[in-house]
């Protein structure tokens, strides 16, 4: 695969998952329960991928062995929570500042690395993780001092939080696992055990499948083919050539296309704190990606 191929997919892949937290939010509105949302999504890429995978990755899907099938639950837990918490923050804060919030997963993958992996800090690297620190803290700090009138907007944000964090896994394991495992089969399982993860729990909060209606279901749709599809299975699909640092950074994409629909569609304009602290977080996370080792190139070419 190309430079310039990696590139445009990854591109399509941005403007892809900028329009989730519109369609999101476009359900929101409906008043639906959005741990439903999110399951229903994830069962009808399930299903939609499925279709192909069953059909043309039969030998793939039966060599499977039992640790590939622990790191795949895994993965699909990570998911869960990911897909739960962040969907379940639009409810409580505009768009753009849950899908800026969410997107701040490279700074806990370079935390993460610090703790388990013992790869070391250098000064610059240190610097951008206080940098984008500080631009949560400039959002959370806004929650945390207008509590009266921004109801549920701290809940919001540490629910958005939580699935960046919970992202981390989802993206490391992925990695791993793409590199004997073909896109379709990866998509399949992982999409399945996340979506029967967050079944019982929507089913809980009152997200029966007969309370969507026609139009609802078109949405989520929309849902499943977009944002999930055609944007976190063709990350999944460039895990195979790219390091787990440059998909980390193409999310990155993600908080300027949905303010900007945001913006055109429901009119939400980001508060003052909001870009200020959004500013230092994407400056802080854009430094320390600039600190990956030369010697693991973002890109590999295929061989």
């Amino acid at each position: 695969m190309s430079k310039k191929q990696i590139y445009l997919a990854l591109a399509f892949g941005i403007i892809c998952i900028s329009s989730s937290g519109i369609l999101v939010k476009t359900l929101e509105i409906r008043q639906l329960p959005l741990l439903g949302v999110a399951c229903y999504r994830m069962l009808l890429a399930a299903l939609l991928i499925s279709i192909p995978t069953l059909a043309l990755q039969k030998k793939e899907l039966a060599k499977i062995n039992s640790s590939q099938i622990k790191a795949l639950i895994l993965a699909g837990l990570f998911l869960a929570l990911h897909f739960g918490t962040w969907t379940l923050s639009i409810a409580y804060i505009p768009v753009a500042r849950s899908v800026l919030l969410v997107t701040c997963h490279p700074i806990f993958t370079a935390l993460a690395s610090r703790i388990f992996l013992k790869e070391k800090f250098s000064l610059r690297n240190l610097l951008a993780i206080l940098v984008a620190f500080s631009g949560i803290v400039v959002i959370l700090l806004e929650s945390l001092l207008n509590l009266a009138s921004l109801k549920g907007s701290l809940i919001g944000d540490l629910l958005a939080l939580t699935g960046a964090i919970t992202i981390v896994g989802y993206i490391i394991i992925g990695k791993k696992l793409r590199a004997d495992m073909t896109v379709s089969s990866y998509a399949t399982l992982v999409y399945s055990v996340c979506a029967m993860l967050l079944l019982p729990v929507a089913l809980i909060s009152g997200a029966s499948p007969n309370i969507f209606t026609s139009s609802d279901y078109l949405i989520l749709l929309g849902l499943a083919v977009v944002p999930t599809l055609g944007g976190h299975t063709i990350f999944n699909l460039l895990l195979k050539n790219v390091s787990a640092t440059l998909i980390s950074i193409a999310f990155l994409g993600e908080p300027l296309g949905a303010s900007l629909l945001a913006w055109l569609i429901f009119g939400e304009v980001p508060s003052l704190q909001t870009f200020i602290g959004g500013a230092l977080v994407l400056i802080g996370i854009y430094l320390v990606q600039l600190e990956t080792p030369t010697k693991n190139n973002l890109l590999k070419e295929n061989k």
